[in-house]
């Protein structure tokens, strides 16, 4: 945040809305604990290769340990601003989201557990990255404005899941 306030991309009622926001996260959070996993650290399209049907992570100077929500939630707020980035549209990626999530816990064996904690803790998450990638400078200071939005949105909405 404080990087975004420094930008000049926050106004004074977004800070006051996120920090509300992170207020009310922290004990939903707290419900859904799960066991901590290697995470990439910054799971972007970019930094993945599929040979053969293998993925191969690139650039790992972020590999740590940590919710394994983080990865697959920075994936899909980046499926989010490769929609809204070149669209205009961010619920345009809404599909490609859902097919990505449905993939992931077919292929992790479809733990009802796991799945209501995807579901429930996604938006936080999601929106964690939206924020990240408005930092970036090559977007336009307009369509960083809409990540920022687009974040709060989302953590609007997901609270109400």
């Amino acid at each position: 945040m404080a990087q975004l306030l420094q930008a000049g991309l926050l106004t004074s009622e977004d800070r006051l809305a996120l920090e509300r926001e992170r207020a009310a996260w922290e004990p939903r959070l707290q419900n859904f604990p799960d066991r901590q996993v290697l995470i990439h650290g910054d799971a972007t399209p970019t930094n993945f290769l599929f040979p053969d049907g293998r993925a191969v992570a690139l650039d790992l100077e972020r590999l740590r340990g940590g919710d394994r929500l983080w990865d697959l939630s920075w994936v899909a707020g980046e499926l989010k601003h490769a929609w809204g980035w070149r669209t205009s549209d961010f619920s345009g990626s809404e599909g490609a989201i859902r097919h990505f999530f449905r993939m992931y816990l077919t292929a992790t064996g479809l733990d009802p557990t796991l799945t209501h904690r995807l579901s429930s803790l996604n938006p936080f998450y999601m929106a964690l990255a939206e924020l990240r990638i408005a930092r970036n400078l090559y977007l336009t200071r307009d369509y960083r404005r809409e990540l920022v939005a687009e974040a709060r949105r989302c953590l609007a909405h997901g609270r109400r899941l």
